[in-house]
């Protein structure tokens, strides 16, 4: 019960590190509980807005804020992500 009420916040950035390319940048990273906030800045925020939907481990992906162009042609974005249950390792 503890585990789904506080998931494991490192399993989280290995998820993030593995689906994300090196085009993609994390400036933030807070979570709290099953919600993740997330601030960074990539080449295409909407691909990977919905590189983010499509995992399963994801109940729901928001953005609060537009994506801000960037200096160099990329793109700052702002996540709010919904753990689905328990997160999986």
């Amino acid at each position: 019960e503890r585990i789904r009420d506080y998931p494991n916040p490192h399993e989280e950035m290995a998820r993030l590190t593995e689906m994300l390319d090196d085009t993609t940048y994390i400036r933030q990273f807070n979570m709290q509980g099953n919600e993740i906030s997330l601030r960074g800045i990539a080449t295409d925020a909407a691909a990977v807005m919905q590189l983010f939907t499509s995992e399963p481990a994801y109940a729901s992906v928001t953005a609060p804020e537009p994506f801000r162009a960037y200096s160099g042609g990329l793109e700052e974005f702002h996540f709010k992500i919904a753990l689905a249950g328990e997160a999986a390792p």
